[in-house]
């Protein structure tokens, strides 16, 4: 049956009959009476019939290839119809979290950072020892180790000042005892958290909506 024909089946039956072939040349050659030209032709016969069934084993693959192409694309054109319908708000709310978030450490940051200049400045007018008020908090500064500290799960910094107070207690515990795996393991289990609970949210509020257009 064709569809048993393959490339690799063909090439098989044809390597055989190069090999047989070889042989009763050879034994022609070496003076083999019992080698008959029916014999030499048969052989010869089948090798051109071999190779055009290697063409349709050819035909037969190059089909079957096309046929599984065809189905890798609608399976992509499918999948892109799926992330192209699918709902973008749990990454835009989480994208505007960010931005007011960012705004609030920001200002935050910026305003602990003019109350620390001017306390350094009263201080050395008055001869005091400044201690922790000499650490600034650069603003972008501190926005950029929150960014870092998000996207790898663990602070590479920390233990260094302000570095260290800027975290809550728990963090700092985590930090402080956990390998960076396990904080990271830890601030992993957080976010997947609150993203279960972003989804959650937006979730409910699409049902409410279906409910009211109801």
């Amino acid at each position: 049956m064709t569809d048993d024909l393959t490339v690799y089946g063909v090439d098989a039956e044809i390597n055989d009959a190069k090999a047989e072939l070889a042989e009763l040349e050879q034994r022609v050659i070496s003076g083999d009476n019992k080698v008959t030209p029916s014999m030499l032709g048969k052989i010869r016969e089948k090798l051109e019939f071999l190779g055009l069934r290697r063409k349709a084993a050819e035909n037969i693959e190059r089909d079957r290839l096309e046929k599984q192409r065809q189905c890798d694309i609608e399976a992509w054109q499918s999948d892109r119809r799926e992330f192209l319908n699918s709902d973008f708000r749990p990454l835009q709310e989480a994208y505007a979290a960010v931005v007011t978030a960012s705004g609030v450490l920001i200002s935050l940051a910026e305003e602990r950072e003019r109350k620390r200049l001017l306390l350094e400045d009263r201080g050395r007018k008055l001869g005091q020892d400044l201690g922790f008020v000499t650490e600034g908090w650069d603003p972008k500064q501190t926005l950029e180790m929150a960014a870092n500290e998000g996207a790898s799960g663990y602070a590479k910094d920390f233990g260094f000042g302000a570095a260290k107070r800027i975290h809550l207690q728990h963090r700092v515990e985590e930090l402080t005892a956990a390998s960076p795996i396990r904080a990271k393991e830890g601030h992993d289990q957080r976010v997947s958290a609150a993203i279960a609970a972003l989804n959650a949210r937006i979730a409910e509020q699409y049902e409410g909506e279906t409910a009211g257009e109801g």
